[in-house]
């Protein structure tokens, strides 16, 4: 995986070279930052918006999958429907009011309420904890696709599909330009949406 497709933002500090009002510096956090306390001038967040002070705009709807170590699969092998999940470790950014919205081919939902038995502030931590065999992960597809590839995680319950991540970026009134936040939120869809050869 190159490193845009990892995380794009290499993609927008590229673009900074043809507009100069784009200073920086740029940073990356799991944890939710306070654009107005911490002094942001803009950021990109993956899930719901809840900042209703903030001017936002949706990027894209992130495809995410459930995934879990061979060896965790193996010791589970009776896992057969999304009810199975809520009798088994998971792993999430955090412990209370995790829900996992899933659907299968013929439109069928299901509303899973898992046993968090993992908690970390950082996806790529669970990306490691899942790889660990410490439970399953609903996680972005480009963040496990590499793993994916080697065989280090497989999915589950592959006929079910998680409900996509929102990636909006969120900025602060007069605080940023019009020009500017179209430019950045340009070079994340372009991103997102290349072909891995071309970024």
């Amino acid at each position: 995986m190159t490193p845009d497709r990892q995380f794009p933002c290499a993609a927008v500090v590229r673009r900074h070279l043809h507009l100069p009002e784009f200073a920086g510096p740029a940073s990356r956090a799991d944890r939710r930052v306070s654009l107005i306390e911490e002094g942001y001038d803009l950021v990109v967040r993956m899930g719901p918006v809840a900042d209703s002070e903030l001017m936002f705009r949706k990027i894209a709807d992130l495809p995410r999958a459930l995934v879990a170590s061979p060896a965790f699969l193996s010791q589970h092998s009776d896992l057969s429907t999304p009810q199975d999940l809520e009798k088994l470790p998971a792993l999430a950014i955090r412990r209370d009011l995790i829900e996992w919205d899933l659907k299968n081919a013929h439109g069928t939902r299901a509303i899973v309420r898992p046993r968090i038995g993992f908690a970390a502030n950082r996806q790529t931590i669970l990306v490691d904890a899942a790889r660990a065999g410490l439970g399953i992960a609903n996680l972005p597809e480009f963040l496990i696709e590499d793993a994916m590839a080697t065989g280090a995680l497989v999915p589950v319950l592959p006929d079910w599909e998680p409900s996509p991540v929102e990636m909006t970026t969120l900025w602060q009134r007069d605080r940023i330009t019009g020009r500017l936040i179209k430019a950045i939120v340009g070079a994340f869809e372009e991103a997102l949406s290349a072909k891995p050869s071309e970024v």
